[in-house]
């Protein structure tokens, strides 16, 4: 065990201290030399660029099937010192990203929350690189709506929420760059939606939207913009991401989905208490209190509570279920707590709060 740290050493941090030197790489990273420093602006790069590509190739494989976590903790933090060879390397980014996108989002028991957090370290030094951010939120956002949010259940849902906070986090790296990345994702969810509404079997279509990764990617959104929407460039973006949400309520407003509408109009909820910007949430959900289901006596079946937080749709046959009535007044009554409460302090509270 010895000889093999003593070897690690030596091919990652020696090797690795060698080349920053050959290539007068700065020590001290967060200096203003530091900042300007360039890998191509050095006489020795053209000519030793094949060996640093073919170290960085070895370095990545070697963390990419790394089962140690201690280990794969330690080549992450030595691949943040690669970082600044990324300027003016799209490529050499691109390849570092998906490596710490790939541990950052591993599902896995070998990789836990300590490897994940450094993978995300990782990522957010990438995207501080101004030529990088760009690219990192492209393919974060990407991962999390096509990988990370696809299914959602008690156990999975720790894991959304971590990777949700990972990403606002990066969208606060550069304004001018999140516009673009929001922007071009919020259109996309836009044309998902008005092919559904314009589809002559509209119900057939739902499921387009009524899907985890949709409703995820509104959360995503909702967080984004409840961060940084007050006062920023994306604030813009509130009235295209609230007319997509209010769509999607208004796809099959039937019982089946009021888990769905709950979540979305819980997003909403937060987008008007963090921007002061007024949306009729009240509206939306307060015809779910006008369901026949809740005038009827319960029927029987199973009395076990529901899991709400996980929860998109339920069947025909769990409509009619006291768990799934109460379920739905608690849920109507706690979001129109919250939403008055975050209205409670305008000036229009009176007459807004019947809207």
């Amino acid at each position: 065990a010895r000889v093999y740290q003593k070897a690690m050493y030596l091919a990652i941090v020696k090797v690795q201290e060698t080349l920053d030197k050959m290539f007068g790489k700065p020590k001290q990273t967060k200096s203003a030399l530091a900042a300007r420093w360039t890998p191509g602006e050095h006489a020795r790069w053209k000519n030793l660029e094949p060996i640093f590509k073919s170290y960085v190739s070895q370095l990545l494989a070697v963390a990419s099937e790394m089962q140690d976590a201690q280990t794969l903790r330690f080549l992450l933090k030595r691949i943040e010192l690669l970082v600044p060879y990324t300027r003016g390397n799209v490529r050499l980014a691109r390849r570092l990203t998906k490596l710490a996108v790939s541990v950052w989002t591993s599902d896995t028991l070998d990789v836990n929350e300590a490897t994940k957090l450094r993978a995300y370290l990782l990522l957010r030094c990438i995207a501080d690189e101004p030529d990088n951010v760009e690219v990192v939120l492209r393919l974060v956002v990407k991962t999390y709506c096509g990988r990370i949010s696809r299914a959602c259940n008690p156990r999975t849902l720790q894991n959304i929420l971590f990777a949700a906070k990972c990403i606002v986090d990066l969208f606060g790296v550069d304004m001018a760059a999140s516009y673009t990345v929001a922007f071009a994702y919020l259109r996309e969810m836009a044309v998902t939606l008005r092919v559904v509404l314009t589809a002559k079997e509209r119900n057939e279509q739902a499921d387009k939207v009524h899907n985890w990764s949709f409703v995820n990617a509104l959360r995503l959104w909702s967080m984004v913009l409840s961060t940084y929407g007050a006062e920023s460039e994306l604030r813009p973006l509130i009235y295209p991401y609230v007319q997509i949400a209010l769509g999607v309520m208004r796809v099959q407003p039937t019982p089946r989905t009021f888990p769905m509408r709950l979540h979305i109009a819980s997003y909403l909820t937060d987008v008007v208490g963090a921007t002061g910007v007024y949306i009729p949430v009240a509206a939306q959900i307060l015809p779910l209190l006008r369901c026949k289901e809740l005038y009827r006596k319960p029927a029987g079946g199973t009395t076990k509570d529901l899991e709400w937080r996980a929860l998109l749709r339920v069947g025909d046959d769990a409509i009619k279920t006291k768990p799934f009535l109460t379920g739905v007044v608690n849920g109507v009554m706690l979001q129109l707590s919250a939403f008055y409460s975050a209205i409670s302090r305008h000036v229009s509270f009176p007459e807004i709060s019947h809207g």
